[in-house]
């Protein structure tokens, strides 16, 4: 499939506005609790402000998409079976590692999942990389999160 750049940015756009408006209206009020303060600030605020940044982002993106349809050289963009592909495994690795990160834990379900995408990507070097970047990365961030900064992971 082609595409030219007009369409791609509006695409985008369309998409980065759903996106963001579920952020804005379901994700956020479901995954952080509303606390009742006596100022402005809450819990919610900066997720808030940031979902609302996406809208406007989102907007300024599908804005660019018309005002570049004039534009007579614009550029054609091809989206090949394989890459579509690629891109459809890769979401699946992802929503799999949402759903087994709570049963696991974070360390051994990240490290498979880091493991899963060095394989896919071609690294077939299952020595130091592999160590380094699959074993002790997770390791590593558990240990920040979980000793310096007392947050509590799966």
């Amino acid at each position: 499939m082609k595409l030219q750049e007009s369409k791609t940015l509006q695409v985008g756009g369309i998409i980065l506005m759903v996106f963001s408006l579920a952020l804005l209206l379901i994700i956020i009020p479901a995954q952080i609790k509303d606390v009742k303060t006596l100022g402005i600030i809450s819990p919610r605020l900066l997720p808030q402000i940031l979902a609302c940044l996406l809208v406007l982002l989102s907007i300024c993106l599908i804005l660019s998409g018309f005002y570049t349809k004039r534009v007579r050289n614009q550029k054609i963009y091809e989206i090949k079976a394989r890459g579509f592909k690629f891109f459809l495994i890769i979401l699946v690795i992802l929503c799999g590692y949402i759903l087994v990160v709570d049963l696991l834990g974070y360390i051994p379900t990240t490290a498979i999942t880091l493991g899963v995408f060095m394989w896919f990507y071609g690294q077939r070097k299952f020595g130091k990389v592999f160590f380094i970047t699959a074993l002790l990365l997770p390791f590593s961030i558990y240990m920040f999160f979980t000793r310096l900064l007392r947050v509590r992971l799966p």
